[in-house]
């Protein structure tokens, strides 16, 4: 409430389904629905990893050709600086910079970082930042260079769970799958249109549904509804445009 008296424009982006419930019940703020996010518990991994082929498939062909992962030094920023560089080149020419430019060496203390390299060279890179409420992580970020063996980000995320798992992990998610249906969750033919005009508004730039597809291809088995939530003295397009801003002009601090 504070919050929003001193910063009139504000848009709560990824609440979950309780925080935005509450959102607006105490605060009269409408909710609008902009995806879903899907989320494993480790003690599940191995039982939906034996369950997919094309994904056991994948890990072993990046394994095959010698890659390995390990936990990144601060020797290794310039590298991994490069892979992103390369990474962004083979995308859309359209920056989000809050997705895109994280600083990579941000609360090391907090964030996990694991690297994929291939006969002593850095093909990839997985970033995990904690949730501590929920006792879990975000895999917030993955990438890979544009020449890297087949699988390795399958490799990462394997290695990644399987790591968080046996350090005490019990809710790991991928974040959000944007402006897409999911097979498991119920929706309205309301949220069904938004969710159409949303990715009519942003294809020139974004593609939703590659995101989504790549998510929903380790079988994560819990779908959890995602909302934006903002005042009703807002309207919708400047509560959508706002969001898109957010997205794609650099933050002062990163």
């Amino acid at each position: 409430m504070d919050f929003e008296r001193t910063h009139r424009r504000t848009v709560w982006f990824g609440a979950s389904d309780a925080l935005s419930k509450q959102m607006t019940e105490d605060l009269a703020h409408i909710r609008i629905p902009i995806g879903f996010q899907t989320v494993v518990n480790p003690i599940d991994w191995e039982e939906i990893k034996s369950h997919n082929g094309p994904m056991r498939y994948q890990i072993s062909r990046s394994v095959r050709k010698n890659v390995t992962i390990r936990v990144s030094a601060p020797s290794d920023f310039n590298p991994i600086h490069r892979c992103l560089d390369e990474w962004k080149s083979s995308k859309s020419p359209f920056k989000l910079y809050f997705m895109t430019d994280p600083d990579i060496a941000l609360h090391p203390n907090h964030r996990k970082l694991w690297l994929a390299e291939q006969n002593g060279q850095l093909q990839g890179y997985l970033i995990a930042s904690p949730i501590p409420q929920k006792k879990g992580w975000l895999l917030e970020q993955w990438v890979r260079k544009p020449t890297a063996p087949n699988g390795v980000i399958e490799q990462l995320v394997d290695h990644a769970i399987t790591q968080l798992g046996m350090e005490g992990a019990r809710y790991i998610t991928m974040g959000l799958c944007p402006l897409t249906p999911s097979p498991l969750l119920p929706l309205s033919a309301t949220e069904r249109g938004l969710f159409a005009m949303g990715r009519f508004a942003t294809s020139w730039f974004y593609k939703s549904y590659s995101l989504t597809r790549f998510k929903l291809k380790f079988g994560f088995p819990i779908h959890e509804p995602i909302y934006a939530s903002f005042s009703r003295a807002r309207t919708l397009p400047l509560s959508c445009v706002d969001t898109v801003l957010a997205f794609m002009v650099r933050p002062s601090t990163m």
